[in-house]
């Protein structure tokens, strides 16, 4: 179904090349895992199978690409692209329509199927993926997670001959994650060939009949799935152990007191945070879990003050948040968000990360202190002179540590953090679990919303359940995690 030979790429105005040599066969109906460190080329190579490069992203290629037995410099984008189904790790970017429903219906429709077969393939995507309450919803307003399921389903329900997946089960809650699973399975049943790029190693074991790495540009590992376990992958990826963690004392002073709180987004009935208390104690590192959709990212944002409640109140140190100015919050509390392309605006990653510096006003040789600190310390995949980069250049999961590095240098008393192993490698999710362990170890108050309920186990001192906005569950994080898991199945 695929043959690559000799593939050579690098991106227009560079010189390192991304990819060096890749040789690869993947027969029809074969499911292959390919793990890498961010940064490593993964991404590159899916957008290579699929025509991206060098149809709408340019630069040097070398070798040949057979899908289906076309050879990819030779047949069209046209005629190469419905026989693959990409799914991209951004979801965002995939969208084209203003609603869930035509966003399941676009690609049908253009494949000239019967209205009988839309309508059955249209069902039967909804069925499988849960979408029935989210149809006449605009794709832009859902969670990230839900943003995921749509962007699958959209996909699948097209029938590619090949589907390449990047990053899969990123957003995607346990059940979720869960569901997708037996989805991919049932359609390696069906012949479908597989291509899944992915930093989750226990999802590549259960879903891929072959694992392999690509490292410094190179395809370097390529074995059978079953002979193969997360300890070989550490090793070769050279990635130390998972942290001990040995959790902060709190103490038993309030840092944040949510009051009756309560949040609606525009045009919606219902309302997504419905008033709901919880207290913040100062040092103490809080997990918020719940189902996509179930309003973890909007109650960080209603707790940074980036958006104002229907009703209720939050209260910082003993200090209304409405009475705030937003220079004052700035100073005191740093947000990461879910998807770090929605933080990320600057045009190179020294400004990305002095902006906030220069917002609580901070002088030049104060700024440039904390640039050094944060660049020798977080941010250790950068050469000097990178630091003048676009930082979109970097990969999603690079991108997404230089957010945490922003909200890091800011200093600030409590840190608010969406995700914060979206798109990391395993490599770096060690470093941020030390990273934010350390963070606590030295006074900050942290707020993790997550669906990786190993990461909230491992780090937080309680939990926090939200279920359609409301909090079903709330205790320590030793004795709720086993009822927490038993919620996801």
């Amino acid at each position: 179904m695929l043959k690559i030979i000799d593939l050579n790429f690098t991106y227009s105005g560079q010189v390192i090349p991304v990819l060096n040599k890749i040789n690869l066969h993947i027969p029809k109906g074969e499911s292959v895992a390919i793990l890498g460190l961010n940064g490593s080329g993964k991404t590159t190579l899916g957008y290579c199978l699929c025509g991206i490069i060098p149809k709408l992203i340019r630069g040097k290629i070398e070798g040949q690409i057979f899908i289906d037995g076309m050879d990819t410099k030779i047949h069209s984008f046209h005629e190469i692209i419905p026989n693959i189904g990409f799914i991209f790790q951004d979801s965002d970017s995939q969208f084209i329509t203003l609603r869930v429903r035509d966003e399941l219906l676009f690609g049908l429709e253009n494949q000239n199927l019967s209205k009988d077969e839309i309508r059955s393939r249209f069902n039967q995507s909804v069925k499988n993926f849960n979408l029935d309450g989210l149809l006449d919803k605009s794709p832009q307003n859902l969670s990230m997670g839900q943003k995921q399921k749509v962007a699958i389903a959209s996909v699948i329900a097209m029938k590619p001959k090949l589907l390449i997946f990047d990053e899969p089960t990123s957003a995607l809650d346990p059940l979720e994650r869960n569901n997708l699973i037996n989805i991919i399975q049932n359609l390696k049943r069906e012949g479908l060939t597989i291509i899944i790029f992915t930093h989750n190693f226990e999802n590549a074991k259960s879903l891929a009949d072959r694992i392999l790495i690509i490292q410094n540009c190179e395809i370097i590992f390529n074995e059978k799935s079953e002979r193969v376990n997360s300890n070989i992958v550490r090793k070769i990826l050279k990635c130390g152990d998972v942290a001990s963690i040995k959790k902060n004392y709190i103490t038993a002073k309030p840092k944040i007191i949510i009051q009756n709180l309560s949040y609606k987004y525009q045009n919606s009935k219902q309302e997504i945070i419905n008033n709901i208390s919880f207290t913040v104690n100062q040092n103490e590192i809080l997990g918020i879990v719940g189902s996509n959709g179930s309003g973890k990212s909007t109650l960080l944002s209603l707790i940074s003050g980036l958006k104002k409640p229907k009703k209720g109140q939050i209260i910082i140190d003993d200090k209304n948040i409405e009475k705030m100015k937003f220079s004052e919050i700035a100073e005191k509390m740093s947000i990461v968000f879910q998807n770090p392309n929605h933080q990320i605006f600057a045009p190179t990653i020294y400004e990305e990360l002095t902006f906030g510096l220069k917002n609580i006003r901070l002088n030049k040789i104060e700024i440039d202190e904390r640039i050094n600190e944060i660049t020798n310390h977080y941010l250790k995949f950068l050469r000097k002179k990178d630091i003048y980069k676009d930082p979109h250049t970097l990969s999603f999961g690079q991108r997404k540590f230089l957010a945490m590095a922003c909200a890091i240098a800011m200093k600030s008393e409590i840190i608010l953090i969406d995700e914060p192993e979206l798109g990391l490698d395993m490599c770096y999710r060690i470093e941020s679990e030390k990273l934010l362990l350390d963070l606590n170890k030295s006074g900050t108050t942290i707020i993790i919303a997550s669906h990786n309920l190993d990461l909230i186990e491992r780090l937080t001192h309680r939990i926090i359940y939200l279920k359609n906005g409301k909090i079903l569950k709330e205790g320590k994080t030793i004795e709720l995690i086993g009822e927490i898991r038993n919620y996801f199945g």
